[in-house]
C-alpha cells in the first residue's frame, strides 16, 4: 500500500465509500481499494463511488432497476449485489472489467451508426433484436470466457460481475427477454470467438492481432499470481 502522505486522495474516498457499503474496516478497504492490480491494467481505474452509484440508481442495476432485483447472479435475483458487497465481489468486477478491456466497444453494429439503446439496456427498436442476439455475446456466455482469462488469479466470475463491469467501461447491454437473468453485451462475437480459440490454445496470428491487449492483461495476471508485479502494470498501461 502506498504511503499515506503519497496517497491519492481519490483512494481514500473510494475506501471510505466502500467501507460504508460493505461494512468493513477502513484500513482492510483501503488495501483493497489501493491494490495493485486494482489501479487499471488496460484502462483507467474504476472510481468505486461510480460503481455504488451505479448500483444504487442505475435505471436498470440500480436497486430499483425496472427489470427487478440485480444480483450476481444477474437480473431477477433473489439477493441484490447491493446488500452482498465484500473484497470478493469488488475483485471479481474489477477484474472482470479488464477482460472485457480486451475487446473493442461494439456501438455501431447497426447499419447507419450507433444503436439507440443505452448502457442502463432501455428498450430499443425491436426489428434489431435478432441481429444483436447474433453479433453480440450473451452475459453468461461471456462469464465463462472472463473466468478463462482470469484463470491464473483463481477467480470465480460470476454473471451479475460480467454485466455491472461491462456497465462500468459504457459497453452497451440489453435484455431480450423479461424473463431471462442474463444480458446481451456489445461484445463482437468474431472478438470473442478469437479469445475462445487462443484460450484454447487454436489462435492464430489473426486472433492476436484483434486483440492486441490479450497478451498484456496475461503477463500480468500471470506475474501477479507469483511475485510483485508493478513493472508489469507499467508496461501494460503504456
Amino acid at each position: 500500500m502506498p504511503d499515506s502522505t503519497n496517497r491519492d486522495p481519490a483512494i481514500t474516498r473510494d475506501a471510505k465509500a466502500w467501507r460504508d457499503a460493505a461494512g468493513m474496516k477502513y484500513t482492510e478497504a483501503l488495501r483493497l481499494v489501493a491494490e495493485p492490480l486494482h489501479q487499471g491494467i488496460l484502462g483507467d481505474r474504476i472510481v468505486i463511488r461510480d460503481l455504488l452509484r451505479v448500483l444504487e440508481e442505475d435505471p436498470l442495476l440500480g436497486r430499483n432497476g425496472y427489470a427487478g432485483r440485480f444480483g450476481r447472479t444477474g437480473l431477477r435475483a433473489e439477493v441484490a449485489m447491493r446488500d452482498e458487497l465484500s473484497a470478493g465481489v469488488l475483485r471479481e468486477v474489477l477484474l472482470s472489467v479488464e477482460a472485457l478491456r480486451v475487446f473493442s466497444h461494439s456501438k455501431t453494429l447497426a447499419p447507419g451508426g450507433t444503436p439507440p439503446i443505452t448502457a442502463s439496456g432501455i428498450p430499443f427498436d425491436t426489428s434489431l433484436i435478432d441481429m444483436y442476439s447474433r453479433e453480440w455475446v450473451s452475459s453468461y456466455e461471456l462469464k465463462h470466457t472472463v473466468e478463462r482469462l482470469l484463470a491464473p488469479m483463481g477467480l470465480y466470475v460470476s454473471n451479475g460481475a460480467v454485466i455491472l463491469a461491462a456497465t462500468m467501461i459504457g459497453l452497451p447491454i440489453v435484455r431480450f427477454d423479461e424473463s431471462n437473468p442474463n444480458m446481451s453485451i456489445g461484445v463482437r462475437r468474431e472478438e470473442h470467438d478469437s479469445l475462445r480459440r487462443m484460450l484454447d490454445g487454436d489462435g492464430v496470428r489473426s486472433d492476436h492481432n484483434h486483440l492486441p491487449g490479450y497478451a498484456r492483461l496475461r503477463a500480468v495476471l500471470e506475474r501477479a499470481a507469483g511475485e510483485p508485479f508493478e513493472q508489469e502494470l507499467a508496461t501494460a498501461r503504456g
